[in-house]
């Protein structure tokens, strides 16, 4: 599993809510974060990684 905390972004936010069907993710509201689980989690990271370059 993943945890990714985005609370500054609006558009990371809007790629990892259309993202949670997709991987079985979810948000946990108390700490503010998106888990999504294998073997996604690892497509998630990679997304990430190409927007961050």
């Amino acid at each position: 599993m993943v945890s990714v905390n985005n609370t500054y972004n609006p558009e990371i936010i809007a790629l990892l809510k259309e993202w949670k069907p997709e991987g079985r993710g979810s948000y946990n509201p108390t700490y503010k974060f998106w888990n999504y689980w294998l073997p996604f989690s690892v497509q998630i990271i990679e997304r990430l990684q190409v927007l961050n370059e």
